[in-house]
């Protein structure tokens, strides 16, 4: 979503509801500009629950009746100026966790992540701040539909996984 930064790059392809006018200035490519997007998704197969059986929440720490918060962005997305703000929404009350999705093979990422938000929010909050590893389009898509809320990552936001949240007709909080 941002500049290359490299001076081998020649252009970068870009939608024009993705980037102002004076998107230009923060680019070291020339932009390409489309009045389309540059890229397509399949349609979104839904799962039932009850058929999947190789997913659920409670597998995960997570009580069924909880409230789940979504951050299903990478986990360098997660900037120390939005520690705060998990730290707030886990204070809500015992029955409100965050779920976020994490890349299997980048396992120190989540680890990182998990030992600053002890050492910041403190165990018993932490705890509530569940890991989930990378999932097939199905999985990922009935764990949405469990969301009571997506959440949206600051300063840096989302992206693809943006776009398939909002495929799925759900809102984002940013």
């Amino acid at each position: 979503p941002v500049t290359t930064g490299m001076e081998s790059m020649d252009y970068f392809l870009v939608n024009d509801d993705f980037e102002s006018d004076h998107g230009v200035d923060r680019y070291n490519e020339q932009l390409v500009r489309f009045d389309w997007l540059t890229f397509t998704f399949p349609e979104p197969t839904y799962v039932d629950s009850a058929l999947s059986g190789s997913f659920s929440l409670l597998d995960y720490g997570v009580p069924l009746d909880s409230k789940i918060v979504m951050i299903p962005q990478s986990m360098q997305k997660f900037h120390l100026e939005f520690d705060d703000l998990l730290d707030g929404v886990l204070g809500l009350g015992d029955d409100v966790y965050i779920v976020a999705v994490y890349e299997s093979k980048k396992t120190l990422w989540k680890d990182m992540l998990h030992s600053r938000f002890v050492e910041k929010m403190g165990k018993e909050k932490a705890e509530r701040f569940k890991f989930i590893p990378t999932l097939p389009p199905e999985e990922f898509f009935l764990l949405t539909s469990l969301a009571t809320v997506v959440v949206d990552p600051y300063p840096f936001g989302g992206g693809v996984t943006s776009l398939e949240i909002f495929q799925q007709c759900k809102v984002i909080v940013t």
